[in-house]
């Protein structure tokens, strides 16, 4: 199975797959390790205090490093830009615990608003749906990687529970007028 796991920085992605691909024995691939392997970066944003990756070069180095694994698990925040996945799973976080994760790691303040307004906003799982039809999202504010990856194998143990973390069910609109 090609799993993606996705979600705004700070909601766990790194954590839960690690675990995930203990618990599964699958290969773990990191965007971010590729990317670095591969030099994808085609500019450095000062305003956002990131390094801004070519997509299309991403894709064609993952082809080649994911190249007859049948089984893997593709992480981080543009994870779920990949084709050929047979599921995407996006990791949610509360956007008041999203902030306090995203200080704790010492990012500046317009990085950690820009950050928590795209979870708000749903940018991942808008992203996610362009280009995906199994996809499911899985609330981590209060839960542990361990727990999330239970989670995840569940899902993909019993198809049914798909269900259960269908998009639409985690909504936080609501924190929108705190920014």
């Amino acid at each position: 199975m090609r799993i993606a796991i996705t979600g705004t920085p700070g909601t766990g992605k790194t954590s839960v797959s690690k675990r995930l691909a203990e618990r599964l024995n699958y290969k773990l691939f990191s965007i971010e390790d590729i990317a670095d392997k591969n030099d994808l970066y085609e500019s450095y944003d000062e305003k956002r205090d990131t390094y801004v990756i070519d997509e299309r070069k991403l894709n064609r180095a993952l082809r080649k490093e994911i190249k007859n694994t049948k089984n893997f698990i593709l992480e981080g925040h543009l994870a779920h830009f990949f084709k050929n996945l047979d599921l995407v799973i996006i990791l949610r976080t509360n956007p008041g615990e999203l902030e306090k994760r995203l200080e704790a790691k010492g990012w500046n303040k317009n990085k950690v608003i820009e950050n928590v307004q795209a979870e708000i906003l749903d940018i991942i799982l808008q992203e996610s749906f362009q280009k995906h039809k199994e996809i499911c999202e899985i609330e981590t504010s209060k839960k542990t990687a361990g727990f999330v990856a239970k989670e995840i194998e569940n899902i993909i143990k019993n198809p049914d529970l798909k269900e259960k973390f269908r998009p639409g069910k985690i909504n936080w609109s609501g924190y929108f007028a705190y920014f």
